[in-house]
Formats: C-alpha cells, sequence, structure tokens
C-alpha cells in the first residue's frame, strides 16, 4: 500500500477538497476509496463563479428560485437529473436518475442539501483545515490569484491551482504561484474519462508535503 506522509492515499484525499471546475478531483477520490462529502465535489464551475459565490459567503447557492432540474443527456437508458444554479452557472450532480422521482421531488432535495453542504464547506474555508483544489482548464494564472485572495478572506485557506503541464515532462511539477497558492501541473488529456490517477497522487502528496501537517483532527473525515 502506497503511503505519503504516514498516510494512505485514502487517508490523504480526504486532507482536500475540490472546488471545480470539474469532477475530475472527485473522481480522484473515489478512485482512492474516499467520498468525503463536499459541496463543489461533482460540480461543473469556472473560478470565476466560484470567487462570486465565495464573495457572498455561498448564502444564496440554496435559493430554490435560482436552482433549475435538468436531464443530463446521455447514451445511457437511465437519463440522469443535473442541478443549474443559474444565478452562478454552476451544475452540480445529483445522483438522481429520471426514474427515481419527479423533477419536483429532486428540486426539494438538491435545494436542501445545497444548503448543508455550502454550511459545511463555509466551516471548512473558516478553519482552514484543508487543502483547496482547482481544476484550470486554460485560465490565466490571474484567475487562480483572484481565488486565492477570495479564499484568504474567510480563513487560512491554502489552494492548489492544477493546470495543464507545459510538457508530459512537467506533469507532476508543484511550485509556489504567492503565498497560499500553489501551481500544479498535470497532462493536459486528464479527465474523468481519462483520469492521471498517479499524477495526482504525485500533486497531492507534494502539496500537503509543502505546507505544515495538518492536525490528525482536522484530517478526520467528513461524516
Amino acid at each position: 500500500m502506497r503511503m505519503m506522509h504516514g498516510a494512505t492515499a485514502q487517508e490523504l484525499m480526504y486532507r482536500f477538497e475540490n472546488l471545480g471546475n470539474n469532477c475530475e478531483f472527485g473522481l480522484v477520490q473515489r478512485r482512492c476509496g474516499a467520498e468525503p462529502l463536499g459541496l463543489f465535489r461533482f460540480a461543473s464551475t469556472s473560478a470565476e463563479s466560484v470567487v462570486r459565490a465565495l464573495e457572498t459567503g455561498l448564502s444564496d447557492l440554496a435559493e430554490p428560485g435560482d436552482i433549475d432540474i435538468e436531464i443530463e443527456l446521455s447514451e445511457h437508458t437511465r437519463k440522469q437529473y443535473v442541478a443549474h444554479n443559474r444565478k452562478y452557472d454552476i451544475r452540480f450532480h445529483t445522483g438522481f436518475s429520471d426514474d427515481q422521482g419527479a423533477p419536483e421531488k429532486v428540486h426539494r432535495e438538491i435545494v436542501r442539501r445545497t444548503g448543508f453542504l455550502a454550511r459545511k464547506l463555509n466551516g471548512v474555508l473558516s478553519a482552514g483545515n484543508k487543502i483547496l483544489v482547482f481544476r484550470s482548464r486554460g485560465d490565466d494564472d490571474s484567475v487562480a490569484m483572484r481565488l486565492g485572495a477570495a479564499l484568504a478572506r474567510i480563513g487560512p485557506n491554502r489552494l492548489l491551482w492544477v493546470a495543464h503541464a507545459r510538457s508530459r515532462g512537467d506533469a507532476g511539477r508543484v511550485e509556489p504561484m504567492a503565498e497560499g497558492i500553489l501551481k500544479g501541473e498535470i497532462e493536459a488529456d486528464s479527465d474523468w474519462d481519462n483520469i492521471a490517477l498517479e499524477t495526482w497522487l504525485t500533486l497531492c502528496e507534494r502539496a500537503y508535503g509543502h505546507w505544515s501537517p495538518l492536525s490528525s483532527g482536522q484530517a478526520a473525515r467528513d461524516a
């Protein structure tokens, strides 16, 4: 079993929180046997949308009137429901298929769940007890700086900004961008259909090693 800083891959994954831009890192956590509850773990969003939501304290993400329940286009027989927050243009995988209830029922559950997860994330950010991950896809580095600044205004947070590697030889590289922000590089073709798991583990191991280790209480698994 691979050990990283005295932790298994599964244990290490609980020390990170996905902020977007899609579910790739959430699936990395799943590959490692970790299933943390997270607002953006299975969401599709932009860094700018996350910044805007953070600036309001995530207070209005669960407004019922801003959330639509849509059917995700799929080749599978069972169509999946997706929740779309129109105000921030954030899409959340709901975990419900169209044979598990009417959209109205799913809407009520998603509003409740989103409110709970927003409050939970606020607690995480206020404590600064996890490393936040954002998977960039061509964003300018200035966007990372804005996201890092928004996180710093809430608490002592640390951001791992994961961008396309400049070359395949750079995949796995981690370097500081600013105080509280690290830039990691990963293969450009890494995505939820083609996850570069070993590179992700290297990035997380190096990011965790760069900052002071979290306390055992902070590293505890989510309920």
